[in-house]
């Protein structure tokens, strides 16, 4: 709870000093690229790796799209000169490894805000039909027993998993 209220404090201190126009400007200015690179929405939480919450994402894409262009990156000039809606800068949806709530919940979000992201996908895993190792990995944590995974001695990792 405390982590949420401080990370809160901090999102809103940096509301307060305008830091998000300061940094608008400063895109417009050198016409960056912004690249988005997202993984797993989802409203379900895991402890080894978490989601963004599919309301985050529809607020996020709300905000993105009243302020940039969303584009794919076979739709960018390579000159840097976009000729469509020069009064917004170009921003890029990019979802890696493919996962299947990409569909349940970030494609309708999408759909709902008329937008389009790229999807990346790991051949050899769209071949064999398994995740990534490191999602294999976060798989068999989650159905490990919590008092298991809390026996686990790291250096410098103090933290413990919260109980099911």
């Amino acid at each position: 709870m405390l982590k949420e209220s401080l990370k809160g404090l901090y999102f809103d201190l940096h509301y307060l000093l305008r830091r998000d126009v300061r940094l608008l400007r400063r895109i417009r200015q050198e016409k960056l690229l912004v690249v988005l690179n997202l993984h797993k929405i989802s409203p379900q939480t895991n402890p080894f790796w978490q989601p963004l919450h599919p309301e985050l994402f529809d607020g996020l894409l709300s905000f993105l799209k009243t302020r940039f262009r969303i584009a794919l990156f076979r739709e960018i000039e390579l000159s840097g000169e976009d000729k469509a809606d020069k009064d917004k800068p170009v921003a890029v949806l990019s979802f890696d490894d493919g996962y299947y709530d990409f569909i349940e919940y970030a494609s309708p979000l999408l759909e709902k805000h008329n937008l389009k992201a790229n999807m990346n996908v790991i051949p050899a895993c769209a071949e064999s039909g398994l995740p990534p190792w490191n999602i294999q990995l976060y798989d068999f944590l989650n159905s490990v027993p919590r008092l298991l995974i809390n026996e686990i001695r790291l250096p410098r990792l103090r933290r413990k998993i919260k109980r099911r």
